[in-house]
């Protein structure tokens, strides 16, 4: 959880129980998103002028983990289930938001060089990684403008297909390997089911899950 305002905001963590526990301090925290292990939250962050990855422990007695820095915002998206890629965003002039991936260690710490998964003149965002670690979707205004849903496989980004007939946003997998995303000129949660031909995905009809407003935070807990 996120508390206070954009410029003035730390990262808490809350129980069952209700109860929160600060793990920041003066940080400003953006898009706070789970380790594959559940022992630290990433997040992108601003300081000095320049945009950090960092991975922020739970127990609070180890200063965050800096995984990348950039003059250019950045994001946190989605880790792979075996804990060594993060996919994240990054704006930049001229492209726009681009995803990207960064590999760690196992000690969670940066290994290589970056590798580009979406990078186009056209804004790429809001990547999920599927369960099982074989496919990306994400959000791209690719086609005339109009944010949609597509897939690629992981980590090549060699097959690819568009997930959603309309405008859509905020996609995410469920455990059963489906995909839901926000259908966002009816309002509508739509949910595909997937298999896969020739190493390629294939995508059954769309099937309308649930309808009114909602938000990506919100949608990842109905999905996951």
């Amino acid at each position: 959880t996120v508390i206070g305002t954009s410029t003035e905001s730390d990262l808490w963590l809350g129980d069952a129980t209700g109860t929160l526990s600060r793990l920041t301090f003066s940080l400003s925290p953006h898009r706070p998103t789970w380790t594959t292990r559940g022992d630290g939250i990433t997040v992108g962050a601003v300081k000095d002028g320049r945009w950090r990855l960092l991975t922020v422990g739970l127990d609070g007695t180890r200063s965050p983990t800096v995984l990348f820095e950039s003059p250019h915002r950045l994001y946190p998206n989605s880790w792979s289930p075996d804990g060594r890629y993060l996919m994240f965003q990054e704006s930049r002039p001229g492209t726009g938001w681009d995803l990207r991936i960064l590999e760690v260690d196992a000690s969670g710490r940066p290994l290589t060089a970056l590798r580009a998964f979406a990078d186009t003149p056209f804004h790429e965002s809001g990547a999920a990684i599927s369960l099982d670690g074989r496919w990306v979707a994400y959000e791209s205004d690719e086609l005339d403008g109009v944010v949609q849903v597509y897939v690629r496989s992981f980590p090549g980004g060699a097959h690819k297909v568009r997930a959603s007939p309309a405008g859509a946003r905020w996609p995410a997998w469920d455990r059963e390997g489906h995909l839901h995303y926000w259908q966002t000129e009816d309002q509508t949660l739509q949910m595909k089911g997937t298999g896969e031909q020739g190493a390629r995905l294939v995508l059954g009809p769309p099937q309308p899950v649930w309808r009114g407003e909602i938000g990506p935070a919100v949608l990842k807990r109905v999905v996951i």
